[in-house]
């Protein structure tokens, strides 16, 4: 019985939610999506979202980690995009992550079908990029949750573009203004550094016209403006942090020539566990020998070669900006702005890897139609001599030992056996003309889903771990009093140092993630309510920099930072501290000190959250810093104020106190009792948007002591409210309120004009 198109569409869009629902199936034992990333930062940051906003509070301000930080200005917090909040609102921090990622297979699958079919595949084709882009390593196996929703997005971004070069009126521009705001909120900037120049190419491969430019250009910059609640604080941070001026690293995580290779020789690509090899970023980057070979063939013809090409040539130069250090040309760009403000090249492979991908399926279209000419013999000949060449050299390595890679070796037969198999679909496929074309198209399509399925079965699968581990109390922090007001200082030692592995043995990247929940290792100490001088987040405050992470940390600043509780592994920091928790420090293997229980020590001389100074002196950041590092501790007495526009007065007397009454992440009242004028400093960073009132007249608020909040205060006895209303926040909803009222005007104005359907595209 001959099936018709509908329904081996049907059949293939089953098959391919199969896949997504196979690849998610651990699920189905209770165990949920977990990786380092996910257990330090991504875990404990919805869990703090989710409080905040269930208490009716917009988490623009993390008071836990870093002295306090913004965090809804954060890219990896993805604080407002809706993948993220309603499914860790509904589920939980823990299982909410994992229905995002399902959720990101099932959008790239289906926007890289849409990619395709706008720029002119069959609907074989299409289904081939988006079993490639939803069920291959790139997002599926890819759990860096804002990459992978870069990703996601990043196929509807390029279908919307070429619609918008194909039909008239403002509907298509704002249709890729959406779809560049939610691109924007899943917290990957970089992201738009490829999928600009690739939007524009999309749409010139439909109509090449300096309108067609302006127009995408427009839809671009109208999306960021939907987004400019988020972007314009990421702004404000990123100048802010220690990314400003500061080029980063070329070297870690990018992609070396072998990698390139392995996106097409599949095994010679590193496993993701070997953590000190440049390429784990990801699970392994991974397209297959399938889609490499089929986009040959989008050059094939003038028109094809004309809307294939440039696509083609941009994926290559993101690939090749993907090896950072390894090539020259790439590293002198990346040192460039914007691009130097961003880490780990391999993200720009992923751009590229993402057009392959969608370029995959034109061209098994473009293929499928060369089968229809009797005399067409290209496809089997780019197809077969590669395939035997490589079985050629898999025996040869067999027999008499070429030295290649164990990777190498095993990825040889697998891809020649594949290609064989695509040339054989072209060869051996009954019918004629148009027939011959249809039955070629869906014959490479279930090679395509074979290569996809190989890479599903010998990439390595998801670290997951029983939700129910991240249920439990942590054992370390039951050792510190519950209600504490004192800072926590958990230590970057107990960081996964990539540097001293060569190989982890098995087993102990679950066990480490596992013990680091009850180790307090950042940020897991947000989960129990503490406040900690650590954090992994990044970019982190610029003033930080040379203090918190680095090997020696002045003892003045964890004392003015109200630190009274330490979490190390073996000695603590300073002879003085008392332990109070934890087995006795012993020698053990290096392995086993990674997942065993820290020692908690305290400390009695860290000072109050909030205290009051009667003397105050202009300094410079290096001044501060250097009252920071002083063993005596002039900022017990002193107030170190960057004020260039005049210091407050004050009066030299003694016993003020000040008294923490209610703590909020955005806002603290404070009692404050003054002999005299003075400085009320509070022990929390100093950033722009804190506002202060004193008994509900405002004050300003200085930066003291290199880091923290300072306030003038008169004699008496006063109420003193911080409350953090960042003018960056307000002025971008503004703006992204703006432009959500352009794109309602652009759909109304369309329902009262309806546009002509484009053309549909044929099998």
């Amino acid at each position: 019985m001959r099936l018709r198109p509908a329904t081996l569409c049907l059949l293939s869009w089953l098959v391919l939610l199969a896949g997504i629902v196979a690849s998610h199936s651990f699920v189905l034992s209770g165990e949920a999506m977990v990786s380092r990333d996910l257990a330090r930062i991504f875990i404990p940051d919805s869990q703090f979202e989710r409080a905040s906003l269930l208490s009716g509070e917009l988490p623009l301000w993390n008071p836990l980690v870093l002295l306090g930080q913004p965090f809804a200005a954060g890219p990896l917090q993805q604080a407002f995009y809706p993948p993220r909040v309603i499914p860790v609102l509904l589920f939980g921090p823990v299982w909410g992550l994992t229905v995002e990622h399902l959720l990101h297979v099932l959008i790239a699958a289906w926007g890289a079908y849409a990619a395709a079919r706008r720029l002119g595949a069959s609907r074989p084709g299409a289904l081939f990029s988006g079993a490639l882009l939803g069920l291959g390593t790139l997002v599926s196996r890819n759990d860096m949750l804002n990459l992978s929703g870069a990703m996601a997005w990043s196929g509807w971004m390029v279908a919307a573009a070429a619609r918008v070069g194909r039909s008239p009126g403002w509907r298509p521009v704002a249709r890729l203004a959406a779809f560049t705001a939610i691109s924007a909120l899943t917290g990957l900037p970089e992201s738009l550094l490829w999928q600009g120049p690739a939007c524009v190419l999309a749409a010139l491969s439909t109509r090449v016209s300096a309108r067609t430019v302006l127009r995408v250009f427009a839809g671009g910059v109208w999306g960021l403006g939907m987004a400019a609640f988020t972007v314009v604080p990421a702004f404000e941070l990123a100048a802010n942090s220690n990314r400003a001026g500061n080029a980063q690293s070329t070297e870690v995580w990018a992609n070396s020539w072998v990698d390139l290779l392995a996106l097409v020789l599949r095994g010679a690509n590193r496993p993701i566990l070997d953590i000190v090899g440049e390429q784990g970023l990801v699970l392994g980057l991974d397209i297959g020998v399938v889609a490499c070979a089929l986009v040959l063939f989008g050059l094939v013809g003038r028109r094809w070669r004309r809307r294939m090409l440039p696509l083609l040539v941009f994926a290559l130069v993101l690939l090749l900006l993907s090896l950072g250090s390894h090539f020259a040309p790439a590293d002198t760009v990346l040192g460039l702005f914007p691009f130097r403000l961003f880490r780990y090249p391999v993200k720009y492979g992923m751009g590229g890897c993402l057009l392959v991908s969608v370029l995959a399926g034109p061209a098994l279209s473009r293929l499928a139609a060369l089968a229809s000419r009797r005399r067409a013999r290209l496809g089997p000949a780019l197809l077969l001599f590669p395939a035997f060449l490589l079985i050629a050299l898999a025996v040869a390595s067999a027999t008499s030992g070429l030295g290649l890679r164990k990777g190498f070796s095993a990825g040889l037969l697998p891809t020649a056996l594949l290609l064989a198999l695509a040339g054989a679909a072209w060869l051996a496929m009954p019918g004629l003309g148009r027939r011959r074309a249809r039955n070629v198209a869906w014959a490479l399509l279930l090679v395509g889903l074979a290569d996809v399925a190989l890479a599903q079965l010998t990439t390595g699968n998801l670290l997951t771990l029983p939700a129910s581990v991240y249920a439990r109390r942590s054992p370390t922090a039951a050792a510190i009093p519950p209600g504490t007001t004192s800072r926590v200082s958990a230590g970057m030692a107990l960081e996964w140092p990539p540097s001293t592995l060569e190989r982890i043995p098995p087993g102990l990247s679950e066990r480490y993630l596992a013990a680091s929940r009850d180790a307090l290792i950042p940020n897991w100490s947000m989960t129990e309510g503490l406040d900690a001088l650590e954090a992994s987040n990044e970019p982190r405050p610029a003033l930080l920099q040379g203090f918190v992470g680095s090997e020696e940390p002045p003892r003045g600043l964890y004392d003015l930072a109200g630190v009274e509780w330490y979490v190390r592994r073996d000695r603590p920091p300073f002879p003085d501290l008392e332990r109070v928790a934890g087995p006795q420090p012993m020698k053990a293997d290096f392995f086993d000190r990674l997942v065993d229980l820290p020692q908690v020590y305290r400390s009695r001389t860290a000072m109050t959250r909030a205290f009051v100074v009667h003397q105050v002196r202009a300094a410079t950041d290096a001044q501060a810093a250097a009252a920071l590092r002083d063993e005596k501790q002039p900022f017990r007495e002193i107030a170190f104020v960057a004020a260039p526009a005049g210091l407050p007065e004050v009066d030299a007397c003694t016993g003020s106190t000040a008294t923490v009454a209610t703590r909020r992440p955005r806002q603290l009242e404070i009692d404050v009792e003054s002999c005299g004028r003075g400085i009320l400093v509070v022990s929390d960073a100093w950033y722009p948007g804190w506002r202060a009132s004193v008994d509900g007249a405002e004050a300003p608020v200085l930066r003291t002591d290199l880091l923290m909040r300072g306030v003038p205060v008169a004699a008496g006895k006063h109420r003193v409210v911080l409350s953090f209303r960042p003018a960056s926040f307000t002025a971008g909803a503004l703006i992204s309120l703006l432009a959500l009222l352009a794109v309602l005007a652009a759909v109304a104005e369309a329902w009262r004009r309806p546009t002509r359907p484009s053309p549909s595209q044929t099998d």
